[in-house]
């Protein structure tokens, strides 16, 4: 009997709920809110204060259990819960709530100060830990309290920096205290201060590393909050500040030649900038009218309008740029780093500045003058120089992964030199180089690049040669990307000699797909009378079961006029073609062909 009541003790003790689950289930209690259309004044007096009677008793009943929570983790816990009603329709319901949960900040903060004063340094650790995890759990808050939350934990801002600049604290809780300051939201100007004598000084391995990741969640906290639904033109320029601060301290940990880890921290960091600069993209209205027509006052009035947000985007980035190109060495030796994870990542980043430098380039280009009467647009800010001379300064790198990095890497620096385009023109002989490698990646990267980067006057020797050799290679998406190559290049004698008469023959091969067909068709169009060598695979293919082949092959063939007499015959049959398409372009090509 005693030990049956024993038993019966304890399941009673483990089934009872703890103070923090007795907290949630008062929260989620609701309080009627009666309705006051039908009812007298007496009658909406005295609801009023029965509803008063339930939230003054809500208030009691929340304080209590609030009381009871005694750890600095069940405190946590209970700040983190997303059913205080901060932002609830009646406002004395949400008053409530904020000054219960008011007491229970004020506790943490209290009992996190005084593990501060009074703990071990395991204790410590700890209580840092759980400040920096309910900072970045706050990440995904919401009803109202990512703001209450923020505002907690920047009040102990503070205390963290003490922690991190008390040389006497062991580096376990100094590394801590580092990371805890990457999950907080501290004043931008002291993030330099703060985390700067890590990377630039002599220090423990530990310590450099949580600089280094700080710094990266510094950068991550800041983008999800200006990328959240109640964004504000402050959050966007805070975090541009941030990125400021931390983009040079991650390229000098990208130095660091004693700890890898330091190393994999600062370009993960460096990952997480490169992806939030996609904030900063303008939304171009882009519908612009015609060359030479007259332009609506609608029409100059969204050409103002563009124009003004691209040159706000580049004002915003014109300092980050001179940061990077300051800086940016350490990124061009991290490339043939021994970790396979910072090589990747820096190649990463390096095609990240690529696309952005690529993006402003293409949004001028794209613009129509502002102004008719004067050319170019004007051009205010120095962002795309600054940027294009911090990436031109690393191109001898990526010669060097070129000849001796794996194929993955080979590829990701073939990227890089595609959005670098003429600026990069200097490594043709590299990238033809590429158009002849084992791996299929490597040549479809590189058949992308050499079209991008090339004179189309002067290509690099060899350049097309090792196009027209790739239009019949395994790999279908490389014989495309061969051919959109050699659509870059004018019809001069290397084109005529080498690739029209590989267009012709693939154009004639009744057993090629013809989506790789027609996008051989539309290099021929390009060529224009320079790809008449190409007429004997053209009326080949007229013969084509495929409709869409044997319609673009009739079309080519009218485009190249009495050149094509030769054709007539073909023509005249595909006039009685079974396709009403083929037909029509059978009759229109013969009226060409025939002048």
């Amino acid at each position: 009997a005693g030990l049956g009541c024993l038993i019966g003790d304890a399941q009673a003790e483990l089934g009872k709920k703890s103070p923090l689950d007795e907290l949630q289930d008062a929260l989620r209690e609701v309080i009627p809110y009666p309705s006051p259309f039908g009812a007298t004044e007496a009658e909406k007096k005295k609801r009023a204060k029965e509803r008063d009677d339930l939230l003054n008793y809500r208030k009691t009943k929340l304080q209590k259990y609030a009381d009871q929570l005694q750890s600095l983790g069940a405190l946590r816990r209970a700040l983190l819960l997303s059913d205080w009603k901060l932002d609830a329709t009646e406002p004395k319901e949400a008053e409530v709530d904020k000054a219960v949960l008011d007491s229970i900040a004020k506790r943490f903060k209290e009992e996190f100060r005084k593990v501060m004063a009074e703990g071990g340094p395991a204790q410590k650790a700890a209580a840092l830990n759980l400040l920096g995890d309910l900072s970045q759990t706050n990440q995904s808050a919401n009803k109202g309290k990512t703001g209450y939350l923020e505002d907690l934990v920047g009040g102990l801002v503070d205390d963290v920096i003490k922690v991190i600049q008390d040389s006497s604290a062991p580096d376990p809780v100094r590394a801590q205290a580092i990371l805890a300051f990457g999950n907080l939201y501290p004043d931008v100007k002291k993030i330099d201060s703060t985390l700067a004598p890590f990377v630039q000084g002599p220090c423990a391995p530990a310590l450099l590393e949580a600089a280094l990741k700080a710094a990266g969640n510094l950068i991550e906290n800041a983008t999800t909050k200006a990328q959240g639904r109640n964004a504000r033109i402050k959050d966007r320029q805070n975090l541009l500040a941030i990125n400021e601060s931390a983009l040079p301290l991650l390229l000098k940990g990208l130095k660091s030649t004693d700890s890898l880890k330091a190393r994999q921290a600062a370009i993960e960091g460096l990952g997480l900038l490169t992806d939030s600069l996609s904030i900063y993209r303008p939304l171009l209205g882009g519908k612009y009218p015609p060359v030479g027509r007259p332009r609506s006052e609608d029409e100059q009035k969204e050409i103002q309008r563009d124009y003004d947000a691209i040159v706000q985007e580049e004002k915003s980035l014109e300092k980050l740029t001179e940061i990077l190109q300051l800086h940016i060495a350490p990124l061009g030796t991290a490339i043939h780093d021994h970790d396979a994870k910072v090589r990747t990542g820096a190649l990463d980043v390096l095609e990240d500045f690529a696309v952005l430098l690529d993006r402003l380039n293409q949004q001028r280009e794209n613009l129509p003058l502002v102004d008719p009467k004067k050319a170019p647009n004007p051009e205010p800010h120095a962002t795309r120089k600054k940027l294009g001379g911090a990436l031109h300064s690393v191109l001898p790198s990526l010669t060097g992964v070129l000849s001796q990095g794996c194929g993955p890497d080979r590829v990701k620096a073939l990227q890089v030199i595609f959005f670098l385009g003429r600026s990069a023109e200097h490594l043709a002989s590299a990238v033809v180089k590429a158009l002849h490698d084992p791996i299929q990646f490597v040549r479809w990267a590189a058949a992308r690049a050499i079209g991008r980067i090339s004179s189309p006057q002067k290509p690099a020797p060899g350049a097309i040669e090792g196009l027209a050799r790739l239009l019949t290679d395994v790999d279908v998406d490389v014989r495309g990307a061969a051919a959109r190559a050699l659509t870059c290049f004018d019809p001069i004698p290397a084109v005529t000699q080498h690739a029209v008469p590989v267009l012709s023959k693939v154009i004639a091969d009744a057993n090629r797909d013809a989506e790789i067909k027609l996008e051989f068709m539309l290099t021929l169009e390009k060529y224009g009378v320079a790809g008449k060598g190409a007429i004997p695979g053209l009326i080949q293919a007229l013969q084509d079961e495929r409709d869409e082949v044997r319609a673009g092959a009739t079309e080519l063939l009218g485009n190249l006029g009495p050149l094509a007499a030769e054709a007539i015959p073909a023509l005249k049959a595909a006039q009685h073609d079974k396709v009403e398409a083929v037909r029509l372009a059978a009759d229109d090509a013969l009226l060409s062909v025939s002048r």
